[in-house]
């Protein structure tokens, strides 16, 4: 076994290009698969997560489509309205109506993608503590021993977690809102910052 262990160690050292990268992280997800097969006690521990964003999914979802309509106005009173003052003017009006269209159905589907990522950071966020516990039993039962929780207790260890998973969404969160002001003050680097 520890022979596995240091040559998939020793296989994860080099980063694989194109699809053997995808083929090495697929591999991998069917491995965990097996092993929470294998070890029926890390269930509990497994399932908290998938339920907290599973849950967080759909109160997102749910608040999203009971909004729907006022999330589309919103969407829609940035564009420009457009109108046709001579018969001739729909030869131009007319698709950019359509494109207009279309551009207020896209800023529809990207508010639902962002109300759909804060749901799964609000998930993780209060996962973080489950992760940390799941993670430290992993490590202690591919590694032979016994289980050593840390002296801190599952509070302690829970509020640490939680200020962790904070430190990395306020890093994340930071590093969007300087891309932005970027993208708006200085002329042209929108096309890079986005």
């Amino acid at each position: 076994m520890q022979a596995d262990l240091r040559g998939r160690s020793a296989s994860l050292r080099v980063l694989p290009d194109g699809m053997a990268g995808f083929e090495a992280g697929l591999r991998l997800l069917f491995e965990g698969a097996a092993f929470l097969r294998r070890e029926h006690g890390l269930w509990p521990l497994a399932i908290v997560p998938v339920f907290l964003s599973l849950v967080s999914v759909a109160i997102a979802g749910s608040l999203f489509l009971a909004n729907l309509g006022w999330i589309a106005a919103w969407c829609s009173s940035f564009l420009p309205v457009l109108e046709a003052a001579d018969w001739w003017s729909w030869i131009w009006v007319g698709p950019a109506m359509f494109l207009l269209w279309i551009a207020s159905g896209l800023a529809v589907v990207i508010a639902f993608g962002a109300a759909i990522v804060a749901a799964l950071l609000a998930a993780n966020l209060l996962s973080a503590p489950f992760l940390e516990r799941l993670s430290a039993r992993v490590e202690a039962i591919e590694r032979g021993g016994s289980v050593q929780e840390a002296g801190l207790g599952f509070f302690a260890s829970g509020v640490r977690s939680l200020w962790a998973e904070l430190a990395r969404i306020g890093s994340l969160v930071g590093v969007w809102v300087s891309l932005s002001l970027l993208g708006l003050i200085v002329p042209g680097a929108h096309v890079l910052t986005a």
